[in-house]
């Protein structure tokens, strides 16, 4: 009997809640706000920045998705990141939304230690939108990152450190 009560109470602890939420802005391809004011930040994918080829299409997308829509959300590992954004999973219609972002080829995956529920899906669908060169895998986009990195006007060290991530893919 204590056997199962203690597996109850391991299941419950490892469960992760759903909520329901609001979706009232799309800050960015990878950055939502929420009913309340909440900033949600998107597990599992990493989107260009403002100014970077490819900032749009993902901001569109997802504004297209979710924005003024009911969605759930779910946690997995940290609640929070450095900015005090909520670090979600975003489903709409039990829809992994950046698995959607993903297969289009508008996002990068991009994974942290303690969450990642969904790893080997995002990473798929990125998979197959690099093979297939949509989005940000095809040519002309690459090209136009790597124009983009190695223009005089990117000189910041963050800059220069994306110049060696874009030079590296495919």
């Amino acid at each position: 009997m204590k056997i199962i009560a203690f597996l109850l109470l391991f299941l419950t602890a490892c469960s992760t809640p759903l909520e329901q939420a609001f979706v009232t802005e799309v800050v960015d391809g990878d950055t939502i706000t929420i009913a309340g004011g909440a900033r949600v930040r998107l597990l599992g994918i990493n989107a260009p920045e403002r100014g970077e080829t490819g900032y749009e299409p993902p901001k569109n997308l997802l504004k297209q998705l979710i924005l003024n829509k009911e969605v759930t959300l779910e946690q997995d590992g940290k609640n929070t990141d450095v900015y005090g954004r909520l670090l979600r999973h975003v489903f709409i219609n039990n829809t992994l939304v950046t698995e959607t972002l993903a297969e289009q080829g508008l996002v990068r995956a991009k994974f942290y230690v303690a969450s990642e529920k969904y790893r080997n899906r995002i990473a798929e669908a990125e998979s197959h939108a690099s093979t297939e060169g949509r989005g940000i895998w095809s040519l002309e986009t690459r090209q136009a990152q790597l124009q983009y990195h190695d223009s005089p006007a990117v000189s910041s060290p963050k800059k220069q450190k994306r110049k060696k991530i874009y030079t590296a893919a495919k």
